[in-house]
């Protein structure tokens, strides 16, 4: 495979999730019978390197649209904070050393897609939509 056939492969990944998660905004319930299994493969697809960071922060997602559409189907049938969380805490670790980080006022637009700010914003929606005592932290 050659480096471009591999990104194509990656924005259709993308794309494909983002039609998951427009769907699960309206429709959530439908993703019940699978719901703690999809929890569990996304869990694994976040913790893999390899994969680009778009799949990775999209299937991240489309568990948090799920979550805060049927919060109470997610508590009851996945144990997404246990998988989930781990994750997010890892990601939230990986920052990485910027000697201009304390001259910055604003943050860049790029800066929106590096994994510990990601992480922050969703363990905030996590923490939102199972509430607080939810966590193991």
């Amino acid at each position: 495979m050659n480096v471009s056939s591999i990104e194509q492969e990656a924005e259709n990944a993308v794309l494909i999730l983002e039609y998951l998660i427009e769907f699960a905004e309206y429709h959530s319930k439908m993703f019940k019978p699978i719901a703690h299994d999809l929890v569990v493969y996304v869990g694994g697809v976040m913790k893999n390197d390899a994969l680009d960071d778009s799949i990775r922060h999209s299937c991240l997602e489309l568990i948090l649209t799920m979550l805060e559409q049927s919060t109470g189907m997610m508590r009851k049938t996945t144990n997404a904070a246990e998988v989930i969380e781990p994750i997010l805490l890892e990601w939230m670790a990986k920052v990485e050393d910027d000697p201009t980080w304390y001259t910055t006022e604003l943050l860049e637009d790029e800066d929106q897609d590096q994994e510990y700010i990601v992480a922050e914003q969703a363990l905030d929606r996590f923490a939102q939509a199972l509430g607080m005592q939810s966590f193991q932290l």
